[in-house]
């Protein structure tokens, strides 16, 4: 992946995966560490969160960060 390509490939994967960061890593063909470190430096932890939401999957895990 190259990074003017990051953002609508991953938005792509998260959303075919119901904001899942493993499943969308699966689809890119890249590890979920990677994908993980794509959603956090592109600002998509929040619109992934609310994928899972809609989708009724559960958090996986880590709270919502309190915004000030």
């Amino acid at each position: 992946m190259h990074l003017s390509e990051d953002l609508p490939r991953l938005r792509e994967a998260l959303t075919l995966s119901g904001g899942n960061i493993t499943r969308a890593a699966h689809v890119l063909g890249v590890s979920k560490t990677y994908a993980m470190v794509l959603v956090r430096r592109l600002g998509l932890s929040a619109w992934a969160r609310m994928l899972r939401r809609a989708s009724g999957a559960p958090s996986t895990g880590r709270p919502p960060v309190q915004q000030p």
